[in-house]
Parts: C-alpha cells; structure tokens; sequence
C-alpha cells in the first residue's frame, strides 16, 4: 500500500511555478521573498493551509511596516502562485487572494533630480572632490542614465557589440528591457563623447580593443576594489547612495530615468516619449506629463473676476 504523500508546501509550488515561468533572476527572486515573507509571518508553509482568513490577517501584518505598494507586490505574486497552484490541480476551490484586496497606493509625482542639482553632481565628480573612484567613469554614467533614460538593468547589460558610434545608437535588447522588446536608443552628442573616450581608456587598460561581448561601462575594470569582473546592478546602486551622502543630493539612477522622462514628455510628442523610454504604453508615459508650474500660475492669474478689491489704508485696522 502507498504511503499518504506529503503536503505540498509554497516552496515547493514556486519552484514548479518557475519550471514552469521564463522569469528574470530578479524577478524569481521577488517570488522567492514573498514566499519567505508569509512563512515568517504566517508560520504556515504549506499550500492547504493558504487560506483568505490568514491572507487577511498577513495584509494587516504587512501594512503595519510597510507601505501599500509592498503588500500590493506580495499580494500579486501569491495571487499568481495560488492561481497556478489551481490550473494545475495541485488546489481547489477559489484563490484566497482573489478575495483579498490591494491596498489604496498613494499617487506621487516622480521622484527626480534637479537640473541644477545634476549640475553639481557631475561637477563634484569632475573637479577631483569626489571620493568616488574612478569619478570620471561615475560622472560618464550619471550622464548616460540621464541622457537615455535608460533603467538601471538596461546600463549594466550594456555591451560594446550594442554600441554603435558611428550611427549614434545603443541597442537595448530583449533580455535586458522590462518590456522583452528589443529597441534603438538614439545617443545625445555627449554621450557619443564619452563612449569614444571610455573605448579608448578601454583599450588601453586591455592592451587591445574591447571585445563585442565585453561590458561598456565596467567600472571593476579601472578600480579593483569593486568585487567580480563587471559592474553590478546591486553595485551600482550602493555606489550611487554614496554619492548621494557625498554631495547632499538624493540621487539614484531610479530618480535619473523620471528626471529624463519629465524633461522629453516636455519636447516630445507622447508616441515618441514612449518609444525612447522604452514604455510598453502610452498609458505608462503619460505618469510624467505635468504641465509647468509657471504656466499653471499664468493660467490662474488670468482667471476673469468681478469684484473690486478694496486696499486698507496705512495704519487703518480693516476687521
């Protein structure tokens, strides 16, 4: 006689799950996190024992240290997982997360980075006060994040067979787009400048040219204290909160792609901001439309009144 099998947990059901998903390493891992969270918090690691009760109570466990994007992350990451756990007969019944609602999310403006501020950042990393090393390579990339508008991922991924300087172009490629498309980004002149210039320290560093398959913007290669053999995303990020520390700005290369995105939906018409953002929809880059503010003021100024205001004299009380 067989024995009774045992109960599935929710690891097991992630890893039949991303069997299953082609997902980024990046993205596997936010499943692997939500997993651990609910079991941290919930004690319970098996599938049976997911129930809308327990996801209730583990919303009011989140949100009471977190902010609603966060639960909101969770929330969609367990609803995908009981939803395959369901179509593959592994549960039945209904998705407890299907009856456990999002919390309201607070609609910010974009987070960017003043132009003067910018300024100064790429000043400080020039004129040799940074502690950033080496600063000239930092001040290339905060140029690059800003005038591409790229994502984080997108710099890191970047490679010299993507370059084109003659044509002026970096091709993004599926594997490192959010959106899985593959897409041209047209290079502002400084850019251009400086990957001519960082191709030729490159060779010089190699004693030959960089091959196709070589990171471009590799700072491990010019300062050995970062560890492995290219810049990392995690890396990058760190190097960018030091900055911050440094120069007294909030600066990261999040805040440099919504700084980008504000300043083209500025000149651009919105298919074309969407294009060279690499948004899936339009509806993604209509989030950095917001007209001036001295155009708004101009507007209320000009609003028609009919009353006329009467000025207190000098020295007269008016109550």
């Amino acid at each position: 006689m067989r024995g009774r099998r045992p109960p599935r947990t929710l690891r097991w059901l992630l890893a039949r799950y991303l069997e299953e998903r082609i997902l980024r390493p990046a993205t596997a891992e936010m499943y692997a996190k939500t997993v651990e969270t609910w079991i941290r918090d919930t004690g319970k690691p098996f599938l049976k024992d997911v129930t809308r009760r327990r996801a209730l109570q583990w919303r009011r466990q989140v949100l009471s240290r977190a902010s609603p994007e966060t639960w909101n992350k969770h929330r969609r990451q367990m609803r995908a997982l009981l939803a395959f756990a369901i179509r593959q007969g592994y549960r039945r019944g209904r998705n407890p997360f299907d009856e456990v609602g999002p919390a309201p999310a607070p609609q910010r403006l974009p987070r960017t980075v003043d132009l003067d501020d910018l300024a100064a950042i790429v000043d400080h990393l020039e004129s040799g006060r940074s502690r950033l090393r080496p600063a000239w390579l930092w001040a290339m990339i905060v140029r690059a994040l800003y005038l591409t508008g790229v994502r984080r991922r997108q710099l890191v991924g970047l490679r010299w067979g993507d370059v084109s300087i003659d044509r002026g172009t970096w091709l993004m490629r599926a594997e490192t787009s959010k959106t899985r498309r593959e897409y041209l980004v047209p290079l502002a002149r400084e850019v251009i400048e400086d990957l001519v210039e960082l191709r030729r320290r490159t060779a010089l560093k190699r004693g030959r040219p960089p091959f196709a398959t070589e990171q471009v913007y590799n700072v491990c290669l010019f300062y050995p204290r970062y560890k492995g053999p290219e810049l990392t995303e995690p890396q990058l990020t760190q190097t960018f909160a030091r900055l911050s520390k440094e120069t007294g700005i909030r600066i990261s290369p999040h805040r440099l792609r919504h700084t980008a995105a504000t300043q083209i939906v500025q000149i651009a018409d919105l298919e074309s901001a969407r294009y060279l953002l690499g948004h899936s929809s339009l509806q993604t880059t209509m989030r950095y439309v917001h007209p001036s503010m001295s155009y708004l003021k101009t507007l209320v100024d000009e609003m028609p009144v009919t009353w006329t205001r009467r000025r207190p004299r000098p020295g007269h009380d008016s109550r």
